[in-house]
């Protein structure tokens, strides 16, 4: 399987696939939502927290 998504999804994107017990593989799109450097930034600051909160608490 593979998964496309913004790069910073990608390692909770496998993560999540892993836990279900399916073999995926990530790519990251070379169109991405975000535009600017703030807004990438943003996004990879959430999407850490949302990692560190998926591992800790299963969601």
């Amino acid at each position: 399987m593979f998964l496309v998504s913004d790069p910073w999804h990608n390692l909770r994107a496998r993560r999540m696939a892993r836990d279900l017990g399916l073999q995926a593989y990530v790519s990251a799109t070379w169109k991405s939502a975000a535009k600017s450097r703030s807004t990438r930034l943003r996004g990879y600051v959430r999407e850490t927290f949302a990692y560190l909160a998926y591992r800790i608490l299963g969601r």
